[in-house]
């Protein structure tokens, strides 16, 4: 994830457990794009403005500690809205903006818009499902309570299908827990 995401003070987002004044910084920037210059979507991460794809067995990439709370941002670089789900937690959603353009494309290395924008009228409160928007990130707000291992995804069936789902640890991983960690 390059610098080029805002700095957001918690006290303009108003989250329960989190001292006002303290900088959210954005902790995880994912990434829903297509790979195989095929119709399927993918998840990964953005390093360095560049989507990179991580599948279902990859390590897990996103760890936060027992009672953490982290700003997560959702890259949707494809052409089509995606109900993005977040296993375990409710979530605020912070803002959206968009994705510098390429012709119909979005431009790579992935650029920020400076066009940011608030959350639709009804998404106001908790909620553990958002819409990532074509060529936009958009940003959510969470606190992860609860120990143990999770998933996040589209909620379109068939994106779950074809790994659009990626695994994500709160806290230290725990006795049984899947492993997928490389050389395990």
């Amino acid at each position: 994830m390059d610098g080029d995401a805002p700095d957001l003070a918690v006290d303009q987002l108003a989250f329960t457990g989190v001292e006002a004044g303290t900088d959210l910084k954005p902790k995880f920037a994912h990434c829903i794009a297509d790979f195989t210059g095929g119709v399927d979507c993918a998840r990964g991460t953005v390093e360095g403005g560049e989507p990179v794809e991580a599948l279902w067995m990859d390590p897990v990439t996103e760890n936060p500690a027992v009672g953490d709370t982290e700003l997560w941002e959702l890259y949707n670089t494809t052409g089509d809205a995606h109900p993005m789900h977040i296993h375990e937690v409710v979530f605020e959603v912070v803002s959206r903006e968009g994705l510098v353009l390429d012709g119909e494309e979005v431009a790579i290395p992935i650029q920020l818009d400076g066009n940011v924008v608030g959350p639709e009228p009804w998404e106001t409160g908790f909620k553990d499902t958002v819409i990532a928007y074509p060529a936009q990130v958009t940003r959510v707000k969470a606190r992860f309570a609860t120990a143990g291992q999770f998933v996040w995804h589209c909620h379109i069936v068939e994106h779950e299908d074809n790994e659009m789902m990626r695994p994500y640890r709160i806290g230290p991983m725990q006795p049984g827990q899947p492993c997928h960690e490389h050389g395990s």
